[in-house]
């Protein structure tokens, strides 16, 4: 059955999550939409048709389990499919639910391999969709692998041998899970599909010494089992399983399951070591990110030593100010430069710091301070991230300016804050480019446009927690999440509108990871709430080009 035409609505309040569910179903070939509270959801299904409810049981507003009973409860979407994802691991939720209706349900962390089965399940069981499961790659890639099935019962090893055989794939075997382990020392394969009871050694045990092997470790293991209980699939995944098949499975079930599991390059071949696909690490990192287990950069000394100055004194000397720079000449002469660029000169050369704290004002050398001394994290030594993270570093000194300079039209009285806002509306970018250097180091060979759907999906949650790390004010964290989720209906404040406004300049302009969109400024609600017309968004774009081409190779 084609899934081209099965609606799901996903309604979770928590947007990272709505962002994954819907790229993996979308992959899939499902049409999705997504909310962010039952109240929505609830509106939403009056007015559409939905074959499938994704539904969080936790939410603020309406939990999962209200908006339940009122779908079942409703001629209009009674008919509905409810999916519940919960967190929760207590059963007797779970059994809750299912007495009111729900069709299935799935604990978070939710593994995509999962997600698809589960849904696929529902509609089998429910819409009596019947053929082969469908997956997130192409289906006109057909991958010839070698392939290690580890199972017990000799019939059922065979069956599988001739299945594979008949799609080109070259099969081992292994009885057990000890003679599997010591085949693996002697060969290489690509997959390996193992069962979870066997004698000896199980299943899960075999799982947890290959995984333990640094050889051994990348091969996709696809677990085969009777049983698919909650407890059973979360171990498999828990323990390294890339995904779990049901006895007994048809052929084209089993060619579906593999297909998916193998990893192949742009022609057709089967990689050598496993790269997880772009979804698999978005929510690796979600997990990593909920359970504090990211290593986030610390804000430079200096500009944490400047910021407590200006926070607790009103009268501050140039003096004060100068000693501190000065244990960093490199800084010193960079703010020299700066002074005596072409944004800034004046009728003589200024000589030294003081003189040009002066020229550039308290303000604007604070600033300064903090786009210099943050300049250092925005490197790396491999060439795809050191262009992403100069692209990174041009769209954020951009930004801080863009915003400055709108901030300075319409007489906002605090442009160093809009400046900094600017500058830092998009370290969650900075901070995922730095953590997927190090997976991409480790052996996750991602290319741009795996980077990029991973920067994409997450790096407003991460831009929100690095500035509560570094313990900004509420309004930075509210813009590093927010900035690319307004809507009319919502209420913001000047600052955050004149941020999301400089952002969509800077990209206008080409300075930004992503291509302009083409939309025409002027009409986008920050420029109307603002006030901000055709010509003063102009003068802020000209004003800023001339601002980054005098700093950036200075800095």
């Amino acid at each position: 059955m084609d899934t081209t035409h099965v609606s799901i609505l996903i309604v979770d309040d928590e947007p990272l999550n709505r962002d994954v569910f819907s790229l993996i179903l979308k992959k899939a070939g499902y049409l999705t939409q997504a909310v962010g509270n039952g109240k929505k959801a609830i509106e939403l299904m009056e007015l559409e048709h939905f074959d499938i409810v994704l539904l969080d049981i936790n939410m603020p507003d309406i939990n999962g389990i209200e908006v339940l009973k009122q779908i079942k409860s409703n001629n209009r979407t009674s008919d509905i499919l409810v999916l519940m994802i919960t967190a929760e691991h207590d059963n007797e939720t779970v059994l809750k639910c299912i007495k009111l209706g729900a069709a299935d349900y799935i604990k978070k962390p939710i593994e995509p391999g999962l997600l698809r089965s589960r849904v696929w399940r529902c509609l089998q069981k429910h819409r009596n969709f019947t053929g082969t499961e469908p997956d997130d790659r192409p289906a006109k890639e057909k991958v010839r692998a070698r392939i290690l099935i580890v199972d017990d019962n000799e019939v059922h090893r065979a069956l599988v041998q001739r299945r594979l055989a008949a799609d080109e794939h070259f099969v081992l075997q292994a009885q057990n899970g000890k003679e599997a382990i010591d085949l693996l020392e002697k060969n290489n394969v690509d997959l390996i599909l193992l069962d979870v009871v066997m004698p000896e050694l199980d299943g899960f045990q075999t799982l947890k010494r290959i995984k333990a092997c640094e050889k051994n470790r990348h091969i996709p293991i696809l677990m085969v089992s009777a049983d698919d209980s909650p407890e059973s699939v979360e171990r498999c995944l828990q323990a390294g399983a890339v995904d779990y098949i049901l006895k007994p499975f048809n052929a084209a079930l089993l060619a579906a399951r593999v297909q998916t599991c193998l990893l192949v390059d742009e022609s057709g071949s089967v990689k050598s070591s496993h790269q997880p696909n772009a979804p698999d690490i978005i929510m690796d990192l979600a997990q990593r990110l909920k359970n504090d287990k990211i290593n986030f950069p610390v804000m430079p000394d200096i500009a944490i030593r400047i910021d407590k100055i200006f926070k607790e004194k009103n009268d501050i000397s140039i003096n004060a100010i100068a000693e501190i720079i000065k244990s960093d000449p490199a800084l010193t002469m960079r703010l020299i430069s700066i002074s005596n660029s072409s944004y800034y000169r004046g009728a003589a050369e200024t000589r030294n710091l003081e003189e040009a704290i002066m020229r550039l004002g308290m303000r604007d050398t604070q600033n300064y301070l903090l786009l210099l001394t943050t300049r250092s994290m925005f490197d790396s030594e491999a060439p795809l991230f050191k262009t992403l993270l100069d692209s990174l570093w041009i769209h954020s000194l951009a930004t801080a300016e863009a915003a400055r300079l709108i901030g300075k039209n319409i007489k906002h009285s605090d442009l160093n804050q809009l400046f900094t806002l600017g500058m830092l509306h998009d370290m969650g970018k900075l901070l995922l480019l730095q953590v997927l250097y190090e997976l991409n180091k480790n052996g996750r060979d991602m290319d741009k446009a795996n980077i990029m759907q991973i920067v994409d999906a997450q790096h407003m949650a991460f831009g929100a927690t690095l500035m509560r790390k570094w313990n900004m004010p509420s309004e930075f964290s509210y813009t590093a999440e927010q900035h690319h989720t307004i809507s009319e209906s919502g209420k913001y404040s000047q600052q955050f509108l004149i941020v999301c406004l400089a952002n969509m300049i800077t990209r206008k302009r080409g300075y930004s990871l992503r291509e302009d969109t083409g939309e025409d400024l002027t009409l986008t609600y920050p420029a109307k709430v603002l006030g901000i017309d055709a010509e003063s968004i102009n003068l802020v774009t000209n004003d800023m080009e001339k601002f980054v081409s005098s700093i950036k190779n200075i800095s």
